[in-house]
């Protein structure tokens, strides 16, 4: 792999492949299923005519429509019905039920830029039509209008024209299609300065783990694709997509993101591989952020691998005494939001925007922590793997305890299947539990440490 990279044709090459597969990526973005700047912002409100059909008729053709609109990219069903159910439940929310015209406007109120009414004609004697009507909420102004007859919802299952009915498209650009491109950009950029013989090594890491932030949110997304559809509308105010299924947007996150990270990848490991020293620092910090993930439940084991928790702070640790503050930051960041995204994967199973929002959170505190931490680590000289524990034990204390506090994810939890050691919690809480383990990690840091310096020199850049 050393060698891969080494004259200026091999360059050329990684440039044209790398142009390649941005030019494939942004028109993905514009044509076919995994387009997301082709997006209908809309609701879809049944407004059925047709009194004497019975509920799970109704049911019946919410879910046959439904399953057509996921492939039309467009947006899920909500009965009117439903948002009363809703505000009934949620008391502090609520708002009384009003007629057409001014549903049109609460929804405005909501959010949301369009809407599609839907209302169903006929019977089960003489068939049926289905109208739709797509209007803007602020002008209250019809913009399209469209409408399929059907003899029978078996019929209806079957046919492939109906999906023309609820195709209506209205672009715009989400905060996840700007970050999408931004990664691209960087990783045009890296690739251009790599040619013209310059290592942008910051901005290559930095592709890196956006990438792989980008990736992850794409893949904990997919495993939301049976949420119901209400709870996504009311958490995002209208402006959701729909997942068809978790394999599908499974395979689509790989086909997003896998091309570029494979070629950051090889980038990064070809130029680290000839460093002589301070090598993969990025690697080890994710490392870390995977060990300490599988300590605690995982996708992988409900109950998790406590004994990792022994160890996984140990190539952190490594990297955070041997490089520079800015570094220091850096990696601890990415640490902290790396964990942070695998640990509470739960939160992206039932939630639109809890993901989100706790990753945001915990960027935000782990980057303000570790300023802290690594100016305790460059002025506490030989006694650094002392303090750190001390500090990272504080810091855990504080993110719990507040009107914002958030415990989970601390070390000391990942051994709450181990009953004689966590008996010490009675007298500590659970930072005692935290501080036995961050003092073991440090230790085998310092042995690490130890061994290292015996055989060469080693320090970060």
């Amino acid at each position: 792999m050393v060698n891969l990279l080494k004259n200026k044709q091999r360059k050329i090459i990684l440039l044209f492949l790398t142009l390649s597969i941005i030019v494939v990526e942004v028109g993905l973005s514009f044509l076919g299923p995994m387009a997301t700047l082709d997006k209908t912002t809309l609701i879809v409100s049944p407004i059925y005519n047709s009194p004497k059909e019975d509920e799970a008729f109704i049911e019946e053709l919410t879910d046959i429509i439904e399953s057509h609109m996921v492939r039309t990219g467009s947006f899920t069903i909500v009965k009117q019905n439903r948002f009363e159910d809703y505000f009934n439940k949620h008391p502090d929310e609520r708002k009384d039920y009003q007629p057409y015209k001014d549903y049109l406007k609460i929804a405005h109120e909501a959010g949301i830029q369009k809407i599609i009414v839907v209302s169903l004609y006929g019977s089960e004697k003489n068939g049926y039509t289905i109208l739709t009507a797509l209007r803007d909420c602020e002008k209250d102004v019809l913009m399209m209008r469209k409408s399929f007859d059907f003899s029978s919802l078996e019929n209806l299952g079957r046919t492939e024209e109906i999906i023309e009915t609820f195709s209506f498209s209205a672009k715009r650009v989400s905060v996840f299609d700007m970050f999408f491109a931004l990664m691209l950009f960087l990783q045009l950029s890296i690739i251009i300065l790599f040619v013209m013989g310059k290592y942008p090594s910051g901005f290559l890491e930095i592709t890196l783990i956006l990438n792989i932030v980008l990736f992850l949110f794409s893949w904990f997304f997919a495993r939301n694709a049976n949420m119901d559809y209400f709870q996504r509308f009311v958490a995002s105010k209208g402006q959701v997509t729909m997942a068809q299924d978790t394999t599908t947007e499974q395979l689509y996150a790989l086909i997003r993101f896998l091309p570029t990270f494979l070629i950051s990848g090889l980038l990064y490991f070809t130029l680290e591989s000839k460093k002589k020293s301070g090598k993969f620092a990025l690697i080890l910090t994710i490392t870390s952020a995977l060990l300490y993930t599988l300590a605690f439940p995982n996708q992988i084991s409900l109950e998790g691998f406590p004994l990792l928790a022994y160890v996984a702070m140990v190539p952190l640790f490594f990297v955070l005494i041997n490089t520079t503050f800015t570094k220091g930051v850096f990696y601890g960041s990415t640490f902290g939001i790396l964990q942070g995204i695998l640990i509470n994967f739960w939160q992206g199973t039932y939630s639109y925007i809890g993901l989100q929002l706790v990753t945001i959170g915990l960027f935000i505190e782990y980057l303000l922590f570790m300023l802290l931490l690594n100016f305790f680590i460059k002025i506490s000289g030989r006694w650094k793997l002392m303090i750190i524990p001390l500090v990272w034990c504080l810091f855990e204390y504080t993110r719990s305890i507040g009107y914002i506090g958030y415990p989970w994810g601390l070390i000391g939890t990942s051994q709450f299947a181990h009953s004689p050691f966590i008996q010490l919690s009675s007298l500590t809480g659970i930072w005692g539990l935290s501080l036995v383990l961050l003092y073991f990690n440090s230790a085998l840091t310092s042995l690490v440490q130890g061994k290292r310096k015996k055989q060469k020199h080693y320090a970060f850049p």
